[in-house]
């Protein structure tokens, strides 16, 4: 999925004509080959589609990260001293270096650890391993079993030590604080979040729809709490507070309901206004930088007055300029006629999907993990096929 949504976007940035556009035939196809939900013609959700794309991308990068690591797990031992045994003792090798004085070679992993291996003969000697800061070194000849343990317990090769970067961007934490009525104990229960669905209410907000999100609800008569201190069922107090804040708030806004009366789904054209900036309260007391502020970077627009019709457009800022993308046809929006997809209206349409961007966003972060994983990459390959300056010859 990953590799289909990237060369989509790479063919877009490499067009050559300014009202070029792309059929996206090939990403389609491999979304309704990987999730039967949207095989059908029926109207499909975006926030649905927003989901599965986003766990789509981080289970293909995740798998990929493992592929490569267990590569190079599998194959180091063997190819330093295929690659190594009769070379010269000042070559580098992908990511790695063997020492001026002796066949020592240091190699970096992923998440800046190091481990350094000396090379003799057939033989592999841990020299010392560095985690976290910290320096684990072999005194003696030969390799140990702890120095193996060493090398993939503290370097954790077999899984990544890092979120990979669509996490970095979307995810964030909730802590679930449920207080007992009796023993007044507080039990807390993380959360990872990838965005935040809000319940509307006709004229509302969004900083009043993330006020009700965060609520105080009493567990009372049959959806008691069991409370551990008290050993029974007893009332209790809930509230759900941010405890991490993600870099990108995706914010999806319930405009689709059931109602029993009617025994079916029905959109709520509720009039919902959303700020330029936005600054969250619901945080948890003892989190980081709780005063962290968004500003609007993008919107999804619902058009349609039901659930199983309509159509999507999406709002973009692009610089200094709002752009709206309707299928093949783009223009320019003023940012003062943003409010007319509050919602309130079936013809413009209403806002349905949020994106906020923290303002003090540091992209060298994600960017860092890409480039490791493409460091990995390369340092895999580059060790299962060592340089020929080596030896003259490939394993």
């Amino acid at each position: 999925m990953f590799l289909c949504l990237q060369d989509l976007f790479q063919r877009i940035q490499n067009h050559s004509k300014k009202t070029q556009y792309f059929t996206p035939t090939a990403f389609v196809a491999k979304v309704k080959k990987e999730n039967e939900l949207f095989r059908s013609s029926m109207h499909q959700d975006a926030h649905e589609f927003l989901m599965f794309i986003l766990s789509s991308i981080s289970e293909d990068i995740e798998a990929d990260i493992k592929k490569y690591q267990k590569e190079l797990e599998d194959s180091m031992p063997r190819s330093i001293t295929n690659g190594m045994h009769s070379s010269s003792s000042n070559h580098s090798v992908a990511n790695g270096s063997i020492g001026a004085s002796s066949d020592e070679v240091s190699i970096t992993l992923v998440g800046g650890d190091e481990v350094r291996l000396k090379v003799s003969g057939a033989d592999i000697n841990t020299v010392a391993s560095t985690s976290g800061g910290s320096t684990h070194a072999n005194s003696h000849g030969g390799e140990s079993i702890e120095d193996r343990s060493s090398i993939q317990s503290d370097n954790t090769l077999s899984k990544p030590k890092e979120k990979v970067w669509v996490q970095k961007l979307f995810e964030g934490q909730l802590t679930n604080e449920i207080k007992c009525l009796t023993c007044e104990k507080t039990t807390n229960r993380a959360e990872s979040f990838m965005d935040l669905s809000l319940d509307i209410e006709q004229n509302s907000s969004v900083t009043s729809c993330l006020r009700q999100f965060s609520a105080s609800e009493m567990l009372c008569h049959k959806d008691k709490f069991y409370c551990d201190e008290c050993c029974g069922l007893q009332e209790a107090e809930k509230r759900m507070k941010i405890q991490v804040l993600p870099n990108i708030l995706s914010l999806h806004l319930k405009r689709f309901k059931y109602q029993e009366a009617l025994q079916k789904y029905v959109k709520l054209s509720y009039r919902v206004s959303f700020p330029m900036e936005l600054r969250l309260f619901n945080t948890a007391d003892d989190m980081e930088d709780p005063d962290r502020i968004y500003d609007l970077n993008a919107f999804v627009v619902h058009v349609g007055s039901g659930p199983h019709h309509g159509h999507y457009v999406a709002v973009v800022k692009h610089t200094d300029r709002w752009l709206l993308f309707d299928d093949e046809t783009v223009e320019t929006i003023d940012e003062l006629d943003i409010h007319k997809y509050f919602g309130d209206s079936s013809q413009l349409g209403s806002g349905y999907v949020l994106f906020y961007q923290a303002r003090d966003l540091d992209m060298s972060n994600i960017i860092s993990m890409q480039w490791a994983q493409q460091q990995l990459q390369q340092q895999s390959f580059a060790m299962r096929t060592p340089p020929t300056g080596l030896n003259g010859v490939g394993p």
